[in-house]
């Protein structure tokens, strides 16, 4: 297997990984597939194979390795074996078991290894004496199939492991390392900035402290996991080398690599987080390879330093998923074998025996890349193979999605209320201490924004009102009246949770050059009745403020100085909103002048807990009506709503309607603190036609009520 590149020194890198068939036929001799049908069965089930060519009686087949950036195990000819293998239910030999060259007696070197970066997280070293000479004919003729020009037989044969099996290996002049104390002292920790090193390539590289270098006790010997050094490569003159095997941190070496600007074999492998267990199985072939082809010995112990071994994952894994998740049907066993076939350890336990759906399955250290439980799906339906799964669609229920009632809702209040002849205005959440204090209300209490975009955005607001007073003023320019609306968030610290409250509100105002503010009060208050109406809302109510009390916007935050010109908005014993004239102070304040303007704010979440959907039905009943009028005088203090309210309560099921059609004050037949209001009654039965004596009953109750509950006079 090859990456275009020369041996891993060297800095030519491509998009295609080189296999050699004859080489793969030695870890599947009973493979009976060719090349062509092979390089079809591959493109399906692992990566596109781009061709097939014969070089010499071999078959040399180029892959697509962008297909396997997450497969660090398939960057080797023993890799994708493996991966043959689990296509074809072919036998596998296994990697074999070398021997290791024989121990020098007459010479014998002490070796120390130092690990002092958390990067590196395997090395493996030795000290072996060797031949130094050319490489035999076939290893010449496989590197160069491989696109790899052949240099000696030790660094031929390190090439040789690495495309074989995967792990990268290098080889050290042992005799230009230095000596301490009559120790080879080898040591991987991270650069000091003010280290470089020539590498191979002859370029000289200043070294950062971020980069994990190879280094004897005096100076670097390598780039860790990308290059070797030029003073330490093998030349024909060497005799004793100091073999290396190691495993690097993925992330260190990319990013290494990256800001040297080189990419080799080496690096290629290592930053796809190779698999750690491999380092000594390549050290065993590499040292067992040089016996034979370079006469071989040991002249020092083999040291091996794993500090944190990998461990194995174990995943769940729900079969009945095979069939929700791919669509496919295959039994119990045929799972296990898929799972088997790719050597993951499958613990079917009771499973086969009572037809549990849930198997546990023990995953290599190689295989990286495998987490989830979709992860092992994705492997089932590779190797059932993607072209068999019918191109079905899921069948699934279709249905309209659900109607989002806050959305509806606001969409229908502004429908309601352009229909009036409102606009509606939009204005940024953000406010400043000039416009609160236009609008009469305390800037300490609003939240303060630590990093605001300008300075007339440096409070989150409280109240909408101000905001449609700075419109209202600019649009006063160009217009005598008009009406507007707006819908947003009041943005409230609260005294407990750490985040504010963020209430919707409804805001309206109208403004008018030629009305008195009582004839604008009253309009507006008039829409909102037709407002609520459109809801569905019935009852509902306008109460004076005459105190504090039950008031539940901030104390300052009245519309008008005078009390009695500011109304609650009640239902249901809660408070809701306010509606009232702005006081000539604050318009004065907003450069608002000869226009008055009333306004009104309502919490909008409790309206839409109290509006409904659909009217009450009311049937039509076919008995006559009758009409009664009465007056009453009654203190000024008393509101209208509260008197209908006694009125309907009193009169029972049998009052259809109460109306309100006169209010007026006479101070020479009236007391000061009185008002003579005038209303009409409607009674009607379901049963049959009222008699005159039972009306005049129902009409004496009310007055009774009135003159007792109200401390009204009923006018004869």
């Amino acid at each position: 297997m090859r990456i275009y590149s020369y041996h891993w020194y060297y800095l030519y890198i491509s998009i295609i990984v080189k296999i050699s068939y004859n080489l793969l036929k030695e870890f599947l001799p009973q493979l009976d597939k060719n090349p062509r049908e092979l390089a079809e069965e591959l493109s399906r089930k692992l990566a596109e194979v781009e061709s097939v060519s014969k070089i010499g009686n071999d078959y040399i087949l180029e892959i697509e390795n962008k297909a396997l950036t997450h497969r660090p195990d398939c960057f080797s000819h023993w890799g994708i074996a493996r991966e043959i293998s689990a296509f074809y239910k072919a036998k596998l030999e296994s990697i074999p078991q070398r021997k290791m060259p024989p121990k020098s007696i007459s010479v014998n070197k002490n070796l120390e290894i130092n690990i002092q970066t958390s990067s590196c997280l395997r090395y493996i070293g030795g000290v072996l004496s060797v031949e130094v000479r050319k490489s035999p004919g076939w290893l010449q003729q496989f590197l160069k199939s491989m696109d790899l020009r052949p240099v000696n037989n030790v660094v031929d044969l390190t090439n040789y492991v690495m495309l074989k099996y995967g792990q990268p290996m290098h080889a050290y002049d042992a005799d230009k390392l230095n000596i301490k104390n009559g120790k080879l002292k080898i040591s991987v920790r991270q650069a000091k900035s003010t280290e470089s090193l020539t590498t191979i390539d002859g370029k000289t590289h200043p070294l950062e402290t971020s980069m994990m270098i190879i280094a004897d006790h005096k100076k670097p010997i390598a780039i860790a996991g990308i290059m070797g050094g030029k003073e330490t490569e093998i030349t024909n003159k060497t005799s004793t080398i100091m073999l290396e095997s190691a495993n690097f941190e993925m992330y260190s070496i990319r990013k290494a690599s990256s800001k040297l600007g080189i990419r080799t074999d080496a690096s290629t492998r290592f930053e796809k987080g190779q698999d750690p267990a491999l380092a000594a199985a390549g050290f065993k072939q590499t040292a067992a390879l040089l016996k034979k082809h370079a006469g071989a010995q040991l002249i020092s112990e083999i040291v091996d330093i794993y500090p944190r071994p990998r461990k194995q994952k174990t995943i769940i894994l729900d079969t009945k998923r095979v069939k929700t998740f791919l669509g496919i049907n295959l039994s119990l066993k045929q799972i296990v074998e898929y799972l088997n076939s790719l050597q993951l350890d499958v613990d079917e336990g009771s499973s086969l025996k009572n037809r549990q759906p849930l198997i546990k399955i023990t995953i290599p250290t190689f295989r990286s890349d495998l987490s989830i439980e979709e992860d092992l799906l994705e492997e089932i339906a590779r190797l059932y193979g993607f072209n068999n799964i019918k191109r079905d669609l899921p069948l699934r229920k279709i249905s309209p999605t659900p109607l989002n009632k806050t959305i509806y809702f606001r969409r229908k209040i502004k429908n309601i209320l352009r229909a009036l002849g409102f606009n509606e205005i939009y204005n940024y959440s953000f406010t400043n201490e000039k416009v609160v204090s236009a609008a009469g209300l305390k800037a300490k209490n609003y939240l303060k924004l630590k990093n605001p975009l300008s300075r007339d955005h440096t409070l989150l607001r409280q109240s909408l009102v101000p905001g449609l007073l700075e419109k209202t003023a600019a649009n006063l320019k160009y217009f005598d009246s008009f009406s507007l609306f707006e819908i947003g968030k009041h943005i409230i610290p609260s005294p407990t949770d750490k985040l504010p409250r963020e209430i919707e509100h409804l805001a309206l105002l109208k403004a008018a050059k030629e009305l008195t503010p009582l004839r604008l009060y009253a309009s507006l208050k008039g829409e909102i009745e037709r407002l609520f109406r459109e809801l569905n809302l019935d009852k509902f109510y306008f109460v004076p403020l005459n105190n504090n009390k039950g008031y539940p916007f901030p104390k300052d935050g009245r519309f008008h100085n005078n009390l009695s010109q500011v109304q609650l908005i009640t239902a249901q014993n809660s408070t809701w909103g306010q509606l009232g004239i702005i006081s000539p102070t604050i318009l004065k304040n907003f450069g608002i002048q000869d226009a008055a303007v009333a306004a009104a704010e309502i919490n909008l979440e409790t309206l839409l807990k109290l509006s409904r959907d659909q009217k009450l039905y009311r049937p039509v009943y076919p008995h006559p009506e009758v009409k009664q009028d009465i007056s009453i005088i009654l203190n000024q203090k008393i509101g209208l709503d509260k008197l209908l309210e006694k009125i309907k309560e009193s009169g029972g099921q049998l009052l259809k309607e109460a109306e309100i059609f006169d209010v007026f004050l006479d101070p020479q037949k009236m007391k000061k603190n009185e008002k003579s209001v005038a209303i009409h009654l409607t009674f009607q039965s379901p049963k049959g036609s009222l008699s005159h004596a039972r009306v005049t009953e129902l009409v004496g109750r009310i007055g009774k009520m009135i003159e007792k509950d109200l401390g009204g006079k009923v006018r004869r």
